[in-house]
């Protein structure tokens, strides 16, 4: 591993529910560009353990090669770019928030289930209803996108559709921002009485009802694990 710069942290990260994190120390590559007024100082340190995600960071490619740099705010994202583009980055895509395991903390009240789905109830031929949905990207505005959910249980149909914005039935499940945007969405983790688990995608059409459609889809899930969007290409936006 090559030399570092952890003379840097981030005072606060709020995460996509919401949340406030604080002093979370970077570590950047000795010879990554680091744009002016973005991180602060590392002043404090908190011992002990992680913080039990991957915080939401950019991927930016200068001619010295490709460095992360984590934003600490979905409203800064933009900033942070227009800062590296300033600072010479060439390229520069998002990398979403991600967590594997979305502890209660995270949540308001899900009442998640506990038992298991009988493994008749969940089919195997992997049938899914397509078609398209409004998306409130965190950089690319309000898109029309498409959606695959599977159709073989109708409680998990429901939950996987639950975040999805005037949804609509038919047509390409594949638009053309599809290619730019990738939608963040909670992955529904459910037990199956074949001691096995079962994971549905449910994509989350606006950021600010993360937290509510996570409430009404927990009776379906065990637990949720949850991306954030990824974007590719904002040096163009």
């Amino acid at each position: 591993m090559g030399q570092q710069n952890t003379s840097l942290m981030l005072s606060t990260y709020i995460t996509d529910f919401g949340t406030t994190f604080t002093n979370i120390p970077i570590k950047f590559s000795a010879e990554a560009p680091i744009p002016d007024s973005i991180y602060a100082a590392r002043t404090d340190n908190c011992s002990g353990g992680g913080i039990g995600f991957s915080p939401r960071h950019l991927v930016a490619e200068f001619s010295t090669g490709k460095y992360k740099y984590p934003v600490s705010a979905n409203s800064s994202i933009l900033t942070v770019v227009t800062a590296l583009i300033s600072a010479g980055a060439t390229c520069v895509d998002l990398v979403g928030e991600k967590w594997s395991n979305v502890p209660t903390t995270q949540l308001n009240a899900p009442a998640f289930k506990t038992t298991p789905f009988a493994a008749s109830a969940i089919g195997a031929t992997g049938d899914k209803e397509t078609g398209k949905f409004d998306y409130v990207s965190e950089v690319y505005g309000t898109q029309r996108l498409g959606y695959a959910v599977e159709s073989e249980n109708s409680d998990l149909l429901a939950a996987g559709k639950a975040g999805l914005s005037n949804p609509e039935i038919g047509g390409l499940n594949s638009r053309p921002s599809n290619v730019l945007i990738k939608p963040r969405h909670l992955k529904i983790i459910s037990l199956v009485d074949n001691d096995t688990t079962i994971n549905r995608k449910a994509m989350i059409s606006s950021l600010g009802s993360l937290t509510s459609v996570a409430d009404t889809i927990a009776p379906q899930a065990y637990y949720f694990a949850y991306q954030g969007e990824s974007a590719r290409r904002l040096q163009d936006i």
